[in-house]
């Protein structure tokens, strides 16, 4: 049987993810929505193994460089049952933020 994720989980689904896809890349403007929809689709693809949710996922890549001031992000699920986690990861051009809303 199949069972819903926790923040754990969620969690250890965005850090896996973001470090298969990003850990050689280097920020290209032209390649980040492709590398966008890989992690979401590769994301969705992990998630279908926990069943009981739906899942919401949100990614967004930033070129180090361009960042000139603070980016502040918040988000809130519903009620008690629901669960959300984000994980922020960089390397030498880019930072990524990997969120997930489990609803």
């Amino acid at each position: 049987k199949m069972e819903s994720a926790d923040a754990g989980t969620l969690r250890s689904i965005l850090k896996n993810t973001i470090e298969e896809v990003l850990s050689e890349e280097d920020y290209k403007p032209s390649s980040a929505s492709d590398l966008v929809k890989v992690l979401n689709e590769k994301t969705l693809i992990e998630l279908r193994n926990h069943s009981g949710r739906k899942y919401i996922v949100q990614y967004i890549i930033q070129k180090k460089s361009d960042v000139t001031g603070m980016h502040i992000s918040s988000s809130t699920v519903g009620t008690t049952d629901d669960v959300s986690c984000n994980y922020r990861w960089e390397n030498r051009s880019m930072y990524c933020i990997g969120h997930i809303f489990a609803i």
